[in-house]
């Protein structure tokens, strides 16, 4: 995930989605007495999405039809920021209804005990869990896998992944029968189980991979290497470098910081 900018609580009192937003930063850009001292560009409006960020994690995504006075609404103006969030070249906005759960997939190698690279997905609640599984299998090549969802965004110490409650669906069969009403039951075999909103992450294994044994030692470097990345999240809450000048509209340039 490629992080443009961040924008300040001051943009709530805009009537503006993100293409109203990008126009008006372009021209404060083209104005020598607002031009930034910096060489960021947000660059083709649909290329782009605003979400929500709440201290380091991107929440909540927010549709191009909405605009930015009404998603803020509810939200206290000076703790409220929106993070401008570049898309994967090529690829448009994937949110085009409320109920479009966008997240992310990590997967976890029992074997090496190491992370995948995150990557988007998406979902709904009403999704079945065994359909949920088939299009992360047909997606990333496992053919046999189990997940497990509803982390936040700076996830898990890898140590106890092992640990968790891996979810491994099973095909229902027209002659199961249950005693549970119905919306329990599909709650139990729906995404709505796993609790997912925008910005989650969900680790998915291969079952067909078998758990290695660390040793004390290797026990040991695997939680270093935890702590340094969880520093690394935290190490994320960066100064402003905009200009006092952008009245209305100020952008934190986030682009050279990180990519996820």
């Amino acid at each position: 995930m490629k992080i443009v900018g961040e924008v300040s609580a001051s943009v709530c009192r805009m009537s503006s989605n993100i293409t109203k937003i990008v126009e008006h930063f372009n021209k404060l850009q083209e104005d020598p007495e607002t031009k930034r001292n910096d060489d960021l560009t947000l660059g083709d409006p649909k290329s782009l999405r605003l979400r929500d960020l709440r201290g380091i994690a991107p929440s909540k995504v927010f549709m191009d039809s909405q605009l930015v006075k009404d998603v803020c609404t509810g939200y206290s103006f000076s703790g409220f920021h929106l993070l401008v969030q570049k898309l994967p070249e090529g690829q448009s906005e994937v949110k085009d209804n409320k109920d479009t759960i966008v997240f992310f997939l990590q997967q976890f190698h029992p074997e090496t005990w190491e992370l995948g690279k995150r990557f988007e997905f998406t979902t709904t609640d009403d999704e079945k869990l065994t359909e949920f599984r088939d299009r992360i299998s047909s997606a990333t090549g496992v053919k046999s896998l189990s997940f497990v969802g509803g982390k936040g965004w700076e996830g898990q110490e890898i140590l106890s992944l092992p640990k968790l409650k891996w979810i491994t669906p099973k095909e229902e069969t027209e002659d199961e029968t249950t005693t549970e009403p119905s919306y329990l039951h599909n709650m139990k075999v729906t995404v709505k189980s796993l609790y997912l909103y925008d910005g989650d992450l969900v680790y998915f294994k291969d079952n067909e991979k078998v758990l290695k044994d660390l040793t004390d030692e290797e026990k040991a470097e695997r939680k270093q290497k935890d702590t340094k990345i969880k520093q690394g999240w935290h190490s994320l809450r960066w100064p402003t470098s905009a200009s006092d000048k952008e009245s209305g509209l100020v952008i934190k340039d986030h682009s050279k910081n990180v990519t996820i």
